[in-house]
């Protein structure tokens, strides 16, 4: 039973969560834009990336920013809407690596763990927080449904070829192999809150269907418990199998405009060793605490109500999955795929203004976005960018990022968004930063012979 513990601990203790999605990483000059883009050019012969260090990335996307939660007023309902989603997700490279055959083809070969997710939380959970129940006698409040929550950690093996054809023209496309460490997700889940008679108690209907196929007490939400041992017998001893492809390309029109396009990590996992835990008609009242008779407290705080209802609550569901346990069937499931359609207008040779389109297929929903930027390029061994993400919680997600090339080292850094500069406002955040070994290009697509169109040595 403990293995499932993750969905309770996502319900009753949001708090450790990061995304992987990216949006300005790409205009940099940096091996990484591969697995943005695999039709993308790169300006090295070879690159290796630092073993585990060559891309860590960590953020989080919430409905909601610090300060809504910690004083709470009425005007926070207007930011709610009918279903507020929280996702989540880590993308940790292991090990990576490529190299140049002759002038046109560039091999690369990658291995990482990614870990994301969903949680969609029902308005009626935050009227409640909000309002209380006072309004709803004879009524329900509705916290869930059957898409409460889906969240998938796996690890992938890919190897990738990027052709240049022409200076203004390269493709790309990426094979990878995907083992499953755990997922979870909701077929059903139903929690509905109301008033009994006279509001002297609250009860709450609920029902649950959900799977989950791990080989170990992994905790999927936060990745801090996600240890190298869980990463090596995942490698062993996977939960599941599967496969995806990246594809992309790159396309310069002229001296000013160039489109790209890309469709990453498009595949499935097909899960094994599956739990299935299974509530129906839960039932649950709360009445509160009773009070010592010597204590001098007569009157709970909202705070320490909600902390206790939400306490008795999980521990009601806890005892009732104990005893729900059964074996499931196998099944296939959907990895996030992500879609990138866009381009850049060149205003010089070292400097490009940007704009894209981008989305995100997960458990079926399609999930917009898009983002604007400038990049610099400060000779051959400094470039920079910055830029604007536009989410559907937030329109004012700026970024900034960079790369520093120090003899064979590759550094990177960005701040890919971020709603806000204060701790209490932010609600958008993601991070990435890397190290890699590179070895600079003798000949570069970004100059080419006019008459010909082939190649010529750039030292750029």
């Amino acid at each position: 039973m403990k293995r499932f513990i993750v969905i309770i601990a996502v319900i009753f203790g949001i708090g450790s969560i990061s995304a992987q999605e990216t949006y300005l990483l790409k205009d940099l000059y940096i091996p990484q834009v591969l697995d943005e883009n695999p039709g993308y050019s790169i300006p090295y012969q070879l690159h290796i990336g630092f073993p585990a260090l060559s891309r860590v990335q960590a953020g989080f996307n919430l409905p909601i920013h610090y300060g809504n939660m910690m004083n709470i007023q009425d005007n926070v309902l207007d930011k709610i809407k009918k279903n507020n989603h929280i996702r989540f997700g880590i993308h940790e490279e292991l090990i990576t690596f490529g190299f140049r055959i002759q002038k046109k083809t560039y091999i690369s070969v990658s291995s990482s763990v990614k870990i994301d997710g969903n949680l969609n939380i029902k308005e009626g959970f935050f009227d409640f927080l909000i309002n209380g129940n006072g309004d709803y006698e004879g009524k329900s409040l509705n916290f869930f449904d059957k898409s409460m929550l889906n969240v998938n950690a796996y690890g992938e093996i890919g190897i990738g070829i990027n052709r240049e054809e022409s200076a203004k023209f390269s493709w790309g496309v990426k094979a990878k192999y995907l083992f499953g460490i755990a997922n979870a997700y909701t077929k059903n889940a139903n929690i509905d809150l109301y008033s009994l008679e006279d509001f002297d108690a609250i009860g709450v209907n609920y029902t649950l269907d959900a799977y989950m196929a791990s080989g170990s007490d992994v905790n999927i939400v936060n990745p801090d418990s996600l240890t190298a041992m869980d990463i090596v017998n995942g490698f062993k001893h996977p939960q599941g199998h599967g496969a995806a492809i990246d594809l992309g390309f790159r396309y310069r029109i002229n001296k000013i405009f160039e489109i790209d396009a890309s469709v990453t990590d498009l595949g499935f996992i097909h899960w094994n060793n599956v739990a299935k835990y299974k509530i129906e008609d839960g039932k649950f009242e709360f009445s509160g605490v009773g009070l010592p008779a010597d204590s001098s407290k007569s009157n709970m705080s909202v705070g320490e109500y909600l902390g206790s209802f939400f306490d008795s609550l999980s521990s009601d569901i806890q005892d009732k999955l104990d005893t729900c346990i059964t074996k499931g069937s196998s099944y296939n499931k959907m990895i996030t795929t992500k879609l990138s359609i866009g381009g850049y207008i060149w205003a010089s040779k070292n400097d490009r203004f940007g704009l894209n389109f981008n989305a995100r297929i997960f458990n079926g929903k399609f999930i917009p976005s898009g983002s604007i930027s400038y990049h610099r390029n400060c000779g051959k061994n400094f470039d920079f960018t910055i830029g604007n993400t536009f989410k559907n919680n937030s329109w004012l997600n700026p970024g900034l990022g960079f790369s520093l090339k120090l003899g064979v080292f590759n550094l990177y850094a960005m701040v890919d968004y971020i709603n806000s500069f204060y701790v209490d406002r932010t609600k958008n955040l993601n991070v990435v930063v890397g190290i890699n070994f590179v070895s600079g290009r003798k000949y570069s697509i970004r100059r080419s012979d006019k008459s010909s169109g082939k190649l010529k040595p750039s030292f750029k």
